[in-house]
């Protein structure tokens, strides 16, 4: 009996201690950003990426572009925007900081498609979506009728750019994710940031669930779990790091 209940203390431990680290799943040490996205640049500096190549995608207003950009001034960094108002922000912002500006939506296709036109109280451009909302988001506004804007996959726009890899997708599309991943084709980004939903937003989009799955098929490591948003590292790095791990 005795050897019986030490053998179950011992797995209701390990078990705990499973559970917490489920529950608090990270690979990195720097905390999330503060302002802006969660996404934390030092992050990249933890894996030993010397970035050389960032896509900032469904860019906003570029500013994340923008401080990627100032933490690692090497890098060639791009930041993608479909909205037709958006962008002309965007450009402004990008151009007076080193960041390539992109007008057009990421995907799975080239060419052009249907998207809604999305705004908030102030008239200001925001999620902008290939997806119609499955329910009224409070103070977003989004157009009944799609606006046509051009799409590129990923894949296409570097071979077209001369890019032979990609360092850091950030990733802000409003249930498009799992387009601009399939848009990759053979490139593998070694980190990937990206805003993961966990209910259902937009009529049409793909789960976190599936987004999941294709990235782990994709040879993709989960190295943090911040709720609405998600960090995945190539299996290659996170096994360098873990094997010749960067100073803190």
């Amino acid at each position: 009996m005795h050897i019986v209940r030490r053998a179950l203390d011992a797995f209701a431990l390990r078990f705990s201690v499973a559970e917490q680290r489920l529950s608090d799943l990270t690979l990195v040490r720097h905390p999330v950003n503060t302002v802006g996205s969660f996404f934390n640049p030092l992050w990249l500096s933890e894996f030993g990426i010397e970035p050389r190549s960032i896509m900032d995608i469904g860019s906003y207003d570029a500013f994340d572009a923008i401080r990627l950009k100032q933490q690692y001034p090497q890098a060639r960094v791009m930041a993608f925007e479909a909205d037709p108002d958006l962008f002309t922000v965007v450009n402004r912002n990008a151009s007076e900081n080193g960041v390539v500006a992109v007008q057009c939506a990421v995907g799975s296709m080239d060419g052009y498609l249907g998207w809604y036109q999305s705004k908030t109280a102030d008239s200001v451009g925001s999620q902008g979506s290939f997806f119609p909302h499955a329910k009224q988001i409070p103070g977003i506004f989004q157009s009944k009728a799609q606006t046509e804007v051009q799409v590129t996959r990923l894949d296409t726009y570097c071979l077209q750019n001369s890019i032979d890899e990609i360092d850091l997708i950030h990733i802000d599309v409003e249930g498009a994710e799992y387009e601009v991943l399939t848009g990759l084709g053979d490139i593998r980004p070694k980190m990937i940031f990206l805003e993961m939903i966990a209910r259902q937003t937009w009529k049409g989009a793909r789960s976190s669930a599936d987004l999941h799955r294709l990235l782990t098929r994709l040879g993709y490591v989960l190295a943090g779990d911040f709720r609405s948003d998600r960090l995945y590292v190539r299996a290659d790095v996170v096994i360098e790091q873990l094997s010749n791990p960067v100073p803190a």
